[in-house]
């Protein structure tokens, strides 16, 4: 089987192939491609906005895939698209990198800063969004769900839960959501004076627990059962 993974990100097409386990099929991404035919695959900055949902925006990826890839002989095609959920103050975050105005209720928090942000001031964005919203009440309410109602770290956290959707169409069929999942991540009040802008900078000021420090994580290899069983069931 023949699997085209519509994604430039070498990190999520790794992940994604994780998915598989050891019987891997044939994984294409994006990159593997004539630049050409690469473009041609791929969804524009400007048609993605025209979504509501991470799920159409799944789905939409993968159509523009399969249109792209017509006649040349891939099995699936799948495609995947996230969101940012912030518990605390109720509200989604399509696109971290171009932070909108965050309210507490009716009571602006955060202003956005009208531009899109990378490396420190990306993660310093958020950083101050963990020291605004972290009152003693929310975060001891938040270890008490989680049984860690003894302990109290000596910084304040956020919570920041990311929601994934993917997406298969096979041959010419309608691409449709074979898998839906979250996780979540503590940001911290912790804020970087490095000017490094590469990888994963919401992880330098993250931990996978509210106890953990600043940049610790655990989620390396993550397995994520839901879309491992989702890409598995394409292959029977």
């Amino acid at each position: 089987m023949k699997i085209f993974v519509a994604t430039g990100n070498r990190d999520k097409f790794d992940r994604v192939a994780r998915w598989f386990g050891d019987n891997k099929p044939d994984l294409v991404a994006p990159f593997m491609l004539d630049s050409s035919l690469a473009a041609a695959t791929a969804i524009t900055d400007q048609e993605e906005r025209t979504y509501t949902t991470m799920q159409e925006r799944a789905r939409a990826k993968a159509a523009k895939a399969q249109q792209g890839l017509a006649g040349l002989g891939f099995d699936v095609i799948l495609a995947m698209d996230d969101t940012c959920y912030l518990p605390w103050i109720d509200t989604y975050v399509i696109d971290l990198r171009m932070p909108q105005d965050l309210y507490d209720g009716n009571k602006l928090v955060l202003k956005g800063p009208g531009q899109r942000l990378s490396g420190i001031d990306l993660a310093n964005h958020y950083a101050r969004l963990a020291q605004l919203t972290a009152t003693s009440e929310r975060m001891t309410h938040e270890l008490l769900k989680l049984g860690l109602e003894d302990s109290m770290p000596g910084h304040r956290f956020m919570p920041i839960m990311w929601k994934f959707a993917l997406a298969a169409c096979r041959d010419s069929g309608q691409p449709e959501v074979i898998a839906e999942w979250d996780w979540t991540q503590y940001v911290h009040d912790t804020f970087l004076t490095e000017t490094e802008d590469t990888g994963y900078v919401i992880g330098k000021i993250s931990s996978d627990t509210p106890l953990g420090k600043a940049g610790e994580h655990t989620d390396v290899g993550r397995s994520e059962p839901v879309p491992s069983a989702a890409v598995k069931n394409l292959l029977m």
